[in-house]
């Protein structure tokens, strides 16, 4: 197999989960920074953020008291189940649960932990259909919402009067009967809104765009649900002209409590991760037009410091870059600004302190760029072609522990005739100059000939996550090295390594009809190799 094969291989691969292809054809930098570097567009391959688990534990909004709907901030907004080929048909609460029906009439529930969904049995989806499809809207004793002509109306049961409350459609109401979520159509585009069931305020709380060059929303969104919390659950679709691009479930938390400076960082480096760029934008003074691209992507971020000033807040993050299956590695030391607009930080500059590449340009030599300077690390020639098993081969994807100066890299062998190929994982200690061999695979479970996409060092620098998948099945795999103990490394069947923290990885389980986040504790995994 050669190079060209390989590329068409991550292109298939690629084509399996739904990606943003708009924003993979645009390069430009995430930030405004002070310094401006062209790199060159690749072989995109990675799979888009179906979840994200910070919705959960990076920040944990606190239950509102009853305010008016006007004081309720949203604190986060990040989709977190991509739904393939749109087969979602409508999400619905019962009792306490979430239940998402797809158009083959199967029914899922969200898991308690609020990370992927779990497939109810069939005799219970059929004794649960006919409470899913359609609301409850009445506050027992004190009053009943429903629409009528393109009007949500409210009616008091006591005094037998009704009040419209906003032009809309779609309402749910939360559980304590203080609040309608509902959606409004404000200048041909679809926004969320929430009202006052005592009619005093209401708030937009979406921020719909238009497509690029159109005058056409740039999203559709469809039944919104309370949560237990004071948290709006909906079904969110991007359009590509009329026709539906992409569809997610997503989460809108609210809460009384704004963000600090570092969690509204923490937010938006999340946002990137999963590359929703709305909300990104939300979180900036001057937002630009493109804020992520497919590759080169980020996959790890580190919040160093903040500083809390007397009207600007400083925030300085390390951001690593990486490039699907290529060695390439881009890490940066960058300084947000912060100030309070309308009741809640946001993000009015951010600048670039320091910049560190680590890649290997003629896939024979890796080097060293930074502060302006290059340096050649080692070669291909130099490492040890008894752990290399095909006489073609070439430098794959790099990740870099920053606090141990090791570069983690793959080695992607060729197929030649008959011979089956694999990848070989190696370390290099730059402080004292060596290379060394990990591991060889050529086969998981009975799928062999392996092409690596990516790799992912965790925060405690004791295990890497390998996106693998082979030549004969392009659906993903997860190979997790133990770097302590490799008599403990596993793999996950189906899946998609996205996000480490600590020992537990975040990874997506791939479902033919929809992608879910899920976590696992690595230290504690009884998955077998």
């Amino acid at each position: 197999m050669d190079e060209e094969k390989v590329e068409s291989l991550l292109h298939k691969a690629k084509d399996l989960i739904p990606v943003d292809d708009h924003l993979k054809k645009q390069l430009r930098k995430s930030f405004e920074s002070k310094k401006k570097k062209k790199i060159n567009s690749t072989i995109l391959y990675g799979i888009t953020l179906a979840a994200i688990l910070f919705l959960s534990f990076v920040f944990v909004s606190q239950p509102p008291k009853t305010v008016n709907a006007i004081e309720l901030l949203v604190t986060n907004a990040i989709p977190f189940i991509d739904v393939a080929n749109g087969d979602i048909q409508t999400i619905a609460n019962h009792e306490g649960r979430l239940y998402v029906t797809m158009k083959n009439q199967e029914v899922y529930t969200l898991n308690t932990s609020g990370l992927g969904l779990s497939k109810i049995a069939t005799k219970e989806a059929e004794n649960l259909k006919y409470l899913l499809e359609k609301e409850d809207l009445t506050i027992e004793g004190r009053f009943t919402i429903y629409e009528d002509k393109g009007n949500i109306l409210i009616k008091d049961l006591k005094k037998n009067e009704t009040t419209i409350v906003d032009k809309g459609h779609s309402p749910s109401i939360n559980r304590t009967g203080d609040y309608i979520a509902y959606i409004k159509e404000d200048n041909g585009m679809d926004q969320i809104w929430i009202a006052d069931t005592n009619l005093k305020t209401k708030k937009q709380l979406t921020t719909n765009l238009l497509q690029r060059d159109s005058t056409k929303p740039l999203y559709q969104y469809r039944t919104p649900v309370w949560g237990e919390e004071h948290a709006i659950y909906l079904i969110k679709e991007r359009m590509f002209d009329d026709e539906i691009e992409e569809t997610r479930l997503m989460q809108i938390e609210l809460s009384t409590e704004k963000l600090t400076s570092e969690q509204t960082v923490d937010q938006f480096m999340q946002a990137l991760v999963v590359r929703d760029d709305d909300y990104a934008k939300s979180l900036m003074v001057s937002p630009p037009d493109f804020l992520t691209v497919s590759n080169p992507r980020i996959s790890n971020y580190k919040i160093l410091s903040t500083n809390e000033g007397k009207h600007v807040d400083e925030v300085r993050v390390e951001i690593t870059r990486t490039d699907s299956h290529l060695p390439y590695l881009n890490n940066n030391l960058y300084t947000f600004k912060l100030n309070e607009v309308d009741g809640s930080y946001k993000i009015k500059e951010v600048t670039e302190d320091q910049s560190t590449t680590i890649s290997s340009v003629d896939m024979k030599t890796f080097q060293l760029i930074q502060d302006g300077e290059t340096r050649a690390l080692f070669t291909l020639d130099q490492l040890n072609k008894q752990e290399i098993k095909t006489s073609e081969y070439r430098f794959s994807s790099i990740a870099f522990d920053d606090d141990n100066n090791r570069i983690y890299f793959g080695i992607q062998e060729m197929a030649t005739g008959e011979s089956i190929f694999g990848v070989s994982i190696w370390v290099y200690d730059m402080r004292n100059n060596e290379l060394t061999f990990l591991k060889r695979m050529e086969q998981i479970q009975d799928d062999s000939n392996l092409v690596l996409e990516s790799m992912l060092v965790s925060t405690d620098q004791n295990y890497i996550a390998l996106n693998i998948f082979s030549e004969s099945n392009l659906i993903p795999s997860v190979y997790i090295l133990d770097l302590t103990n490799p008599q403990n490394d596993f793999y996950l069947d189906q899946s998609y390594a996205t996000y480490w923290r600590g020992e537990e990885l975040i990874y997506e389980s791939i479902n033919p009809l929809f992608t879910t986040l899920q976590s696992i504790k690595v230290n504690n995994s009884k998955i077998p190799k």
